[in-house]
């Protein structure tokens, strides 16, 4: 079973994190079940859950010929999120069967203790590197995180 997720713009998006019903609200814990949620229009994330008002308090969406990608702040407290959590990272191997609509590869990272949040979908893994998720969003994907 595959899982979408879909980044059209800064608006119509979507991301991954805990299943409402994990006693775990840890990112890292909970990458293997993690559920999408999504904002906006996203018609090919077919299973999602909505994001509640409020846990996007900014998106700053960049499309390049390489890759599409949102980051921004969120309010960990919308999807009762451990606020100490340093955060964790979703990719094409956790959730098993994840995927970005459109795009081969994709990282996303949530990160509850710094209230920051960001999603890279790409053509090539070379722009979306998942090997490195203890860097964090601001290493793994520059961008403007006001």
């Amino acid at each position: 079973d595959t899982i979408t997720i879909q980044l059209k713009d800064a608006n119509n998006f979507c991301t991954f994190l805990p299943p409402a019903s994990s006693e775990n609200r840890n990112i890292a814990d909970t990458e293997y079940i993690a559920e999408a949620f999504c904002m906006g229009s996203t018609p090919e994330a077919h299973a999602a859950g909505s994001l509640p008002s409020g846990f996007i308090l900014s998106a700053h969406y960049v499309a390049t010929d390489d890759y599409v990608q949102v980051t921004g702040q969120i309010d960990p407290v919308k999807m009762n999120l451990n606020l100490t959590d340093e955060g964790g990272q979703y990719d094409i191997a956790m959730p098993k069967g994840a995927v970005c609509a459109g795009w081969p590869h994709f990282v996303n990272l949530i990160e509850p203790l710094g209230h920051t949040y960001c999603l890279r979908c790409c053509h090539s893994k070379a722009f979306c590197n998942r090997g490195i998720s203890e860097k964090g969003c601001a290493h793994i994907i520059p961008g403007d995180y006001s």
